[in-house]
């Protein structure tokens, strides 16, 4: 049977409405892993804090907080940035993270970084350099959105601050902050422990306290309803 012209059109028609209407839904990808930037090691960088690969469990390195913030940085002590790890620590702030070449200098909250600010127990923001740093990126607010997680500004800080959590990612060293991280640098304006982060965080979860491995048992952040960031 001969296919009308009409109907092939039709159809040529129909892919382009699906493709344009996922195209929308993909708009976080329009900035590429390397973001904008110009020099070939901050593209490089920017590439690692672009990660969208979730970690096989079986590679997931269980660590303590403790361990994190005294490593050595790469090549001089048992972490690289190929390394995906899980830890359990006290959720100092959530914050919104200001326009990055990573995420080609977006504004609005869904397309720039959040950062999870943690600490070993509650007391510790007395010292901010205490602080280790993980991030949401925009690729993992999308990709979980799509699972019908809300990983928005708003629901992460509603959701994680002020409590225990255990955060999974890959391990990422962002020696632009080496001049700001307690361990390798005696500067002025020392706000974190070390310039290793979590970077990006791929997966989240509340949990009871510094040594719990079951979530909360009320209602997880896998059920709450979208909102806006």
């Amino acid at each position: 049977m001969m296919v009308s012209m009409r109907m092939v059109r039709l159809v040529v028609g129909l892919l382009f409405v699906a493709v344009t209407a996922l195209g929308a839904q993909d708009s976080v990808y329009d900035c590429p892993p390397q973001g904008t930037a110009k020099r070939a090691n901050i593209q490089a960088l920017n590439r690692l804090k672009n990660r969208d690969a979730i970690p096989e469990p079986a590679k997931v390195k269980k660590v303590s907080l403790t361990q994190l913030l005294t490593a050595a940085p790469p090549g001089k002590g048992p972490f690289s940035t190929n390394d995906a790890v899980e830890v359990t620590a006290y959720i100092y702030d959530v914050r919104l993270a200001g326009p990055e070449s990573c995420n080609c200098n977006a504004s609005d909250h869904w397309r720039r970084d959040t950062h999870i600010e943690i600490v070993t127990k509650p007391m510790d923001p007395i010292d901010k350099s205490r602080l280790f740093v993980c991030e949401v990126t925009p690729r993992f607010r999308e990709i979980m959105k799509r699972r019908g997680i809300d990983w928005s500004q708003r629901s992460l800080r509603d959701r994680f601050l002020g409590r225990w959590a255990r955060i999974t990612g890959w391990l990422f060293y962002d020696e632009n902050h080496d001049d700001e991280s307690a361990n390798t640098s005696n500067g002025k304006h020392i706000w974190r422990t070390t310039a290793w982060e979590i970077h990006p965080i791929t997966d989240m979860v509340v949990v009871n306290g510094p040594n719990a491995a079951i979530p909360e048992a009320d209602v997880p952040a896998t059920t709450r309803p979208m909102s806006e960031p």
